[in-house]
């Protein structure tokens, strides 16, 4: 089996999204206890990373079979030739020359699926997530449906996974290299799983904590479209504009459809019986403050003014009003739903 991924660039060297700034935790969906994105793939190629060390492209071609099988429905596997041919493509690996053989950098890898693709498939963007929090591991793994994932990969690893046993941390086991991985699978209490090598590879809690080194999420069309947009949680809008400062390209998702205007509901006819609010005077002197009270409609004038004046207007209605002392009758009550004046009535206000 070989290795092949090379060390990651500084941010100073190479920029890049963080995912942690575009979630928003409160509209973030609940984390199911299981996520399972690998089980209903029959059939993962092993790219040839057997031989060479494109392992930064097989877990490019496993993300694909990932999304197309979970997202759409239907698997696809990429070809072996369009894996190798992204591998040389960014790396400059030739096949006639095997000292050419040396590796590529996951950052570059994921440049080029965005800006050409592999196998016919282009992702829209891509951003790093913080390896060292659990809680975005998982939210990731649950929003994009593969976490490309970068790692320190150990001597005991390999033992390990020619062994059929998980991946668990050894002490003092040296360091073989860097190997890339596409992570699929986690659940409440249990190991992780990757897939990698043509096989799904379980990988215990504390191994990636201690050999994960970097950790990416792509957005593919195959999977958002099937997931209806945009994640949830997701701030689209400051992601897009921060793809655009860093990319000078227009961002590739979608306007944020604004939520809807809300109709407002129509205002009621006053009736007889209706509860409503009337709006007391209070004493010029401030001793008694305009407050309102409780009240019931009595009757209700649906005439306006004749010629010469005289009448009442529409919205005056004769109320029984509650006070603390007692209740009393008032004839003719103007309704006031703005400024609510003494003297007047107005519906309740809503809570």
């Amino acid at each position: 089996m070989r290795l092949g991924r090379r060390a990651p660039y500084s941010e100073h060297e190479r920029p890049r999204l963080k995912l942690a700034a575009f979630l928003r935790a409160a509209k973030l969906p609940p984390t199911p206890p299981v996520i399972d994105y690998v089980s209903q793939v029959g059939e993962w190629p092993m790219y040839a990373n057997d031989e060479i060390g494109n392992c930064t492209t097989a877990a490019a071609g496993h993300m694909i079979e990932a999304w197309t099988a979970y997202g759409q429905g239907r698997t696809v596997q990429v070809a072996e030739a369009d894996v190798i041919t992204a591998y040389s493509a960014v790396s400059g690996y030739d096949p006639r020359d095997p000292g050419t053989d040396q590796g590529a950098v996951m950052q570059d890898v994921l440049d080029y699926w965005r800006r050409t693709g592999i196998g016919g498939h282009r992702i829209l963007a891509f951003a790093e997530l913080d390896v060292d929090v659990p809680e975005q591991v998982r939210a990731a793994l649950h929003l994009f449906g593969h976490i490309y994932v970068g790692v320190n990969f150990p001597q005991s690893a390999m033992d390990q996974f020619d062994a059929g046993r998980p991946w668990d941390v050894v002490r003092r086991s040296p360091i073989l290299g860097g190997h890339a991985v596409d992570l699929g699978y986690a659940a409440d209490g249990r190991n992780y799983a990757c897939v990698t090598w043509g096989t799904v590879q379980a990988l215990t809690p504390r191994w990636w904590s201690t050999y994960v080194e970097e950790a990416w999420v792509a957005a593919s069309p195959e999977w958002v479209s099937a997931t209806g947009g945009t994640p949830p949680g997701l701030d689209v809008a400051a992601l897009g504009a921060a793809f655009e400062a860093l990319t000078g390209e227009p961002s590739p998702f979608p306007a944020p459809v604004p939520d809807p205007t809300p109709t407002p509901s129509p205002t009621p006819m006053p009736s007889v019986g209706h509860i409503v609010h009337y709006v007391s005077y209070g004493t010029p002197g401030g001793e008694y403050p305009s407050v309102c009270r409780a009240a019931i409609i009595t009757g209700v004038d649906d005439y306006e003014a004749g010629e010469g004046g005289g009448g009442l207007h529409i919205g005056h209605v004769s109320l029984a009003v509650l006070n603390p002392e007692g209740m009393h009758f008032n004839r003719a009550v103007l309704q006031d739903e703005d400024e609510h004046r003494g003297g007047t009535w107005h519906w309740p206000e809503r809570v």
